[in-house]
C-alpha cells in the first residue's frame, strides 16, 4: 500500500503515483456508509495538501522508486509548475539520466536529508553525465544548460538528497547542483559521492562563456557535502563581477579536495562552516573585501601532502578598500607529510598590485599535531607582490603546537593593541 497521499493540483496522488483503489489497500469499495465514513477519515489523515502553485513531480510520473528513469518525469513537472511555484519531492529515490534543468522563479523542495523520508535525486549507473566544457551537474540552472547570455531569476533548493553515484559513473563530471542566477538560496540540502563539486556557482555556462551580469546576493544554508570528486562549494568567476555579496553559512563538507574555494569573495560571510577530511584547502578565497569569515571550524586540510606543496587551513587574498575580517575561527591539521612545502593554518595576502589591502585577524585557535612535520605556520602574513601593501590587525590569536607560531613578509604593516 502507498504510504504517502497527496492533494495535488486537484488531483490525489501518492508516491507511487495516480491514487487506486489498490493502492489504498482495499481492492473493493465499502457498501454501508459507516465503513465508508471511517475509511474517508482514515484517508483524510493521510493526506498531505500541497498549497496552491505546488506540483508534485509524482502527478508527472516519476516514481520515485529507484528503478525507473524519471529524468522525463521531473521536467515534466517543472515545465507545468506556475511562476513563483513550488515543485514537490515526495520521499523516494529519483534515478536521473541527464541533468535536471531548473526553471527561475521556482521551489525545488523534498522533505528534507537523512531519514527514511529522504527525497534523492541519484545519477542513473552509467548515465556519466558529462558537460561540453568539463563540468556539468545533477541540477542545473537553466541558463547554464541554454548558454544563455545573462543569469537566471532566483531559485530556491531546500530538503533534497543529491547522490552523484560516482562509482559507477566513472566519466561523469557532474557537479551536485549548479547554480548561475541571483538571490538564489540552496537550504538543508545534502550532497554526497559527486564525480565533480558537491555545489557549483559559476557565471560560465556549459559551453564555456561568461555570462555579461553579476549572479550575486546568492545564500548557501545548512547543506551538508560528502565526498565530492573535486571541492565541497566551489565558485567560479570569469567576468569579475558575479558572484558577489552572499551568505555561506553551517555547512559541513567531508572529503574531497578543498571545503569551500572562491574566485571571487568580495562582500560574502562565511560563518560556522565545518570542513574536515579534505586532500586541500580548508576555505580558500580569493579577491575579497568587505568578507567576515568567523566561527568556521577547519580540521584535517592538506591531507595529500606531496613535496614541496602549501596548504592552507583559510587563505584570503585581500583587495584594495574595505577591509575583511577573519574572527573566532578553530584551525588544526595533522600535517601528514613532513615533505610539504608548509601547513599555513590561516594565511593572509594583499592581492598583486593592491597597494591599500587591509585585514582583521582576531581570536583565532590554531592547534598542531603532537608530532609537527617541521612545516607548520601558524599565521601567514604576505605582501610586495607588484608592490602591494597589507594593513593588519592581530590580536588574541591562540597558536599552539605548530613550528613556527607567525610569518610576516616586507610590505605588511601590522597595528597590534600595545600592552600596558
Amino acid at each position: 500500500m502507498a504510504d504517502d497521499v497527496f492533494l495535488s493540483e486537484g488531483r490525489l496522488v501518492t508516491d507511487e503515483g495516480a491514487l487506486t483503489v489498490a493502492a489504498l489497500g482495499s481492492p473493493t469499495l465499502p457498501t454501508d456508509v459507516a465503513t465508508l465514513q471511517a475509511a474517508l477519515t482514515a484517508l483524510t489523515a493521510r493526506v498531505t495538501v500541497l498549497e496552491a502553485g505546488t506540483v508534485s513531480v509524482a502527478s508527472y510520473g516519476a516514481t520515485g522508486a529507484g528503478i525507473a528513469d524519471d529524468t522525463a518525469a521531473i521536467q515534466a513537472a517543472i515545465a507545468a509548475a506556475p511562476t513563483g511555484g513550488r515543485v514537490w519531492f515526495p520521499p523516494g529515490t529519483y534515478q536521473v539520466s541527464a541533468p535536471i534543468r531548473l526553471r527561475g522563479g521556482l521551489t525545488y523542495e523534498g522533505p528534507g536529508h537523512g531519514t527514511a523520508s529522504s527525497a534523492v535525486i541519484r545519477q542513473v549507473t552509467g548515465a556519466n553525465i558529462a558537460g561540453a566544457n568539463g563540468v556539468s551537474g545533477i541540477l542545473v540552472a537553466g541558463a547554464w544548460a541554454t548558454n544563455a547570455e545573462t543569469c537566471d531569476t532566483p531559485i530556491r533548493v531546500q530538503g533534497l538528497e543529491i547522490d552523484g553515484n560516482a562509482a559507477n559513473n566513472p566519466s561523469s563530471d557532474a557537479a551536485g547542483i549548479v547554480v548561475c542566477s541571483f538571490w538564489s538560496t540552496l537550504e538543508d540540502c545534502y550532497v554526497r559521492d559527486a564525480p565533480s563539486h558537491g555545489i557549483l556557482l559559476t557565471d560560465v555556462t556549459d559551453d564555456g562563456t561568461a555570462i555579461g551580469n553579476s549572479a550575486s546576493e546568492n545564500r548557501i544554508y545548512r547543506c551538508r557535502v560528502l565526498d565530492p570528486g573535486g571541492d565541497g562549494i566551489h565558485q567560479r568567476c570569469q567576468n569579475t563581477i558575479a558572484h558577489q555579496d552572499g551568505y555561506c553559512v553551517d555547512n559541513v563538507i567531508s572529503g574531497g579536495d578543498t571545503g569551500i574555494r572562491f574566485e571571487r569573495g568580495s562582500g560574502w560571510v562565511f560563518r560556522r562552516n565545518h570542513t574536515y577530511g579534505g586532500t586541500g584547502h580548508g576555505i580558500y578565497l580569493e579577491r575579497c573585501y568587505a568578507t567576515i569569515i568567523t566561527e568556521n571550524e577547519i580540521e584535517a586540510f592538506g591531507a595529500e601532502g606531496g613535496a614541496g606543496t602549501y596548504w592552507a587551513g583559510i587563505s584570503v587574498s585581500q583587495l584594495n578598500g574595505r577591509g575583511s575580517h577573519v574572527i573566532g575561527n578553530f584551525v588544526g591539521s595533522a600535517e601528514g607529510d613532513a615533505s610539504a612545502g608548509g601547513y599555513q593554518y590561516i594565511s593572509v595576502s594583499a592581492a598583486s598590485g593592491q597597494a591599500d589591502a587591509h585585514t582583521v585577524v582576531v581570536g583565532n585557535i590554531i592547534h598542531g599535531p603532537a608530532v609537527t612535520s617541521g612545516h607548520g605556520i601558524g599565521l601567514v602574513l604576505q605582501a610586495d607582490f607588484g608592490g602591494s601593501v597589507l594593513n593588519a590587525d592581530i590580536a588574541a590569536n591562540r597558536v599552539a603546537s605548530v613550528d613556527t607560531a607567525r610569518y610576516v613578509s616586507t610590505g605588511v604593516v601590522l597595528h597590534e593593541p600595545v600592552e600596558a
